[in-house]
């Protein structure tokens, strides 16, 4: 069951309030007897509705025509993921603290906040007694998986302290495009994606090797920057067997960050490309600007839209291939607020969303990549075919650190990893900095 709301009993029955999340304490109110099993009207929050035709917007009307006694209202936050982020944590923390004050009952989430809300006590646990998670996939599940500083080391090979937070929904991974007119096969390692865009910056000098997402103070760029440090084997927050984080720049890390240092230096990674978020990219790539390019696989159906720009790269042109590394798992979680008041409501609204008919029409109509293992394993759904290559990106996926204090961690690899690819000239300093960051990030649990 969704089993914990509004706080956590100490012993004694006294309520621990007071949680730490981003700086800020985060109050608690009494929790309501029953709530697990009340049916009645709800709010679901979301980030604003892009997909094509409203999608997911439809969804919630199909949920209220069938449903009128308990009504979900629809309410569309910023269209950033930060201000989306700032937004929930906000009204999250207020629920907490005000007893009456209005409730986001369902939350979608992305798969990185799931330890931030979960230490913040604003998410209620999941139980499989409420889904079958054998039909999602592992990868997604791990990501909505955490284990609270209060449960680390229970156990001493952490069995049972990881707990579910959230429901998968929709899964993401990044993919490599290239233009098959200028890159005859697709690269399988860091070097060959070096050695490939070199060759179509010495052969074709107007078109940009490759390009990613670096902008400024951007999450794209501490993905990418992550996807760099696994490419070398690095791991700049390992886990132990309890669940403990024990943040350290590697010497794998370190190289990945020095590799993107010497892209911009040998210029196969162009100082142009790196204001580029994932829509400038794949904006470029279209134009015929860039042969080789990193990015989610929405992009795809831009690239190959019948409504594309006059003049943009013939999709006949554009190969898919997963990235030569493992690539950040992308997506976005169902989160059960413990401010709830209707819990079987929430909880049903949950089950309804990420059933496989709906998470089938999200992928047809919208693009979405579903999480029921089930979809994968339908052939009548490899079309187009990068479905067929995300299956393969997501198998070997791996989420980005799991931290309560994520907000922090992200800004440290931005303002490091971001100024020495742009500066070249003080990497040394931009790696000792960032090494130093990582060892004195405050709110990271280590043991005594």
């Amino acid at each position: 069951m969704w089993g914990e709301r509004r706080g956590r009993a100490a012993p004694g029955g006294l309520l621990l309030c007071g949680l730490l999340l981003g700086g800020a304490l985060a109050g608690c109110a009494e929790p309501e007897a029953g709530w697990e099993e009340r049916s009645g009207p709800i709010v679901f929050a979301d980030s604003k509705d892009t997909s094509v035709d409203r999608q997911i917007a439809r969804l919630v009307e199909m949920w209220n025509r069938f449903n009128p006694d308990q009504p979900v209202s629809f309410q569309e936050q910023a269209t950033g993921s930060d201000a989306y982020r700032a937004q929930l944590i906000a009204h999250s923390q207020r629920s907490k603290r005000e007893e009456g004050a209005p409730c986001y009952d369902v939350m979608a989430m992305d798969v990185v906040w799931t330890a931030e809300f979960a230490e913040g006590g604003f998410l209620a646990e999941v139980s499989d007694r409420d889904l079958d998670l054998s039909e999602f996939r592992p990868e997604s599940l791990r990501a909505a998986r955490y284990a609270r500083s209060e449960e680390l080391g229970r156990a001493r090979d952490g069995a049972g302290a990881s707990r579910l937070w959230a429901v998968p929904w929709r899964a993401d991974a990044g993919l490599l495009y290239y233009r098959t007119d200028l890159v005859a096969e697709p690269p399988t390692s860091f070097a060959g994606l070096r050695e490939a865009a070199l060759a179509v910056s010495r052969r074709e000098p107007s078109v940009a090797g490759y390009a990613g997402q670096f902008r400024k103070a951007y999450e794209g760029l501490s993905v990418n920057a992550f996807e760099a440090m696994w490419a070398f084997e690095g791991d700049p927050v390992p886990v132990d067997a309890r669940g403990v984080p024990h943040p350290a720049l590697d010497a794998g890390s370190a190289m990945g960050v020095r590799s993107l240092v010497g892209a911009v230096r040998d210029g196969w990674l162009p100082r142009s490309t790196l204001d580029y978020d994932e829509d400038a990219s794949w904006q470029a790539f279209g134009r015929g600007e860039v042969a080789l390019m990193r990015n989610w696989p929405y992009a795809y159906a831009q690239l190959t839209s019948p409504d594309r720009a006059e003049g943009s790269l013939d999709p006949a042109l554009i190969g898919v291939a997963p990235l030569p590394w493992e690539s950040a798992l992308g997506g976005w979680n169902l989160g059960v607020s413990t401010c709830t008041r209707h819990g079987r409501t929430a909880r049903e609204f949950v089950r309804f969303l990420t059933d496989p008919a709906r998470q089938r029409t999200l992928l047809e109509q919208a693009g979405f990549a579903p999480t029921r293992t089930s979809l994968y394993e339908d052939e009548s759904l490899w079309t187009p075919p990068h479905l067929k290559v995300l299956r393969e990106a997501l198998d070997s996926a791996r989420p980005r650190p799991a931290v309560p204090n994520y907000d922090l961690l992200t800004r440290l690899v931005q303002e490091q990893v971001g100024e020495a690819m742009r500066d070249g000239r003080a990497v040394d300093a931009r790696v000792e900095a960032l090494a130093d960051g990582l060892t004195t990030l405050p709110g990271l649990v280590r043991p005594g």
